[in-house]
């Protein structure tokens, strides 16, 4: 990630808000599917496009904490 953001890289500054935004539900987020995630934040995106950059980076982190607690022995590569 980027302090400054150049066209089509993430940013640090957006990928802070994109997480504040996300950060008071955080635990029910824990708790919902995937599709509802992803669905999510298609609408974050839609309603502001500066973090169409950092919602696949989100969203993959989600994916690798809840794959890494559905196996104990998984290793991320």
């Amino acid at each position: 990630m980027y302090i400054n953001r150049t066209p089509a890289r993430p940013c640090m500054r957006d990928m802070a808000d994109l997480t504040a935004r996300l950060r008071p539900v955080a635990e029910i987020l824990k708790a919902v599917p995937m599709k509802q995630v992803r669905r999510r934040l298609r609408e974050i995106v839609t309603e502001e496009p500066r973090f169409a950059e950092e919602a696949p980076l989100v969203i993959a982190h989600e994916e690798n904490r809840r794959r890494r607690l559905a196996n104990p022995l998984y290793i991320n590569r």
